[in-house]
Formats: structure tokens, C-alpha cells, sequence
């Protein structure tokens, strides 16, 4: 019961953190949000249902989605991963993605000069 009660309050503190920050819209879609478990902990029962009350206390259960495997993950032997296997290295997975394959951000600094040849502005109205 100690490590579910952790688990519920992780997930508590996270949402209590997250809530104020969200416009009234976006927390009327996450009355419905979905939830992904990774671990061997996702395929344990109590800690779905754990996971599955939302943490402002709404009565209908949220979603416990699975997480897919990717058409590039296998084992070294290039055997693909089953979806049983896919709980455990999930994470593994997604640590070890590229932050080089990434596009970088254009930032201000980073911007190219517009010249506007012409010397017409386009006024606020007209976009």
C-alpha cells in the first residue's frame, strides 16, 4: 500500500502543479486525459486503477494507454521486440533517441534580416 500511495501522490502533486498553468479550455479536455504507463508496473492491476481516478476527483475512470512499439526498435539480434516485452524497454527506447536528428529552433538571434524592398508595410487589418 506505501509504494501505491506514493504512486497516487507522484501523479497528484504533478497534476496539482500542472492545473493552474492550464486555460479553462485545455482543463475541460483533461478531464478525459490519458494516462501512459511504462515499466513493469504498467502490467500491474492495482497500479492502473491506482492511476485510473483522476486527481481533481471526477467519477468516470481515465484511460491507461499501452505504449506501441516502434517500427524501428529490435533486439540486437534483429529479432523484433514483442509487445509483451515493450513495457520494459520503452523508456530505454526513448532515451536513446537523437537529440542531433532533431531540427534546430529558429530563435530571434538565428533569424534571417527581412528587407523590404519596395517600402510597403503591410498593415495590422490587412493580415
Amino acid at each position: 500500500m506505501p509504494v501505491l500511495e506514493g504512486i497516487r501522490e507522484a501523479y497528484c502533486q504533478a497534476w496539482t502543479r500542472a492545473r493552474p498553468r492550464l486555460e479553462l479550455p485545455e482543463r475541460e479536455d483533461f478531464k478525459h486525459h490519458r494516462i501512459f504507463a511504462t515499466g513493469g508496473g504498467s502490467l500491474l492491476r492495482e497500479v492502473i486503477s491506482v492511476l485510473a481516478h483522476h486527481p481533481s476527483g471526477y467519477e468516470w475512470p481515465l484511460e491507461v494507454r499501452r505504449i506501441e512499439k516502434p517500427e524501428d526498435l529490435f533486439h540486437l539480434s534483429r529479432r523484433p521486440i514483442n509487445g509483451e516485452e515493450m513495457p520494459f524497454v520503452s523508456v530505454a527506447y526513448g532515451l536513446t533517441y537523437d537529440a542531433f536528428e532533431l531540427p534546430e529552433p529558429d530563435t530571434p538571434d538565428r533569424a534571417p534580416i527581412v528587407t523590404n524592398p519596395r517600402g510597403v508595410f503591410t498593415s495590422y487589418e490587412d493580415m
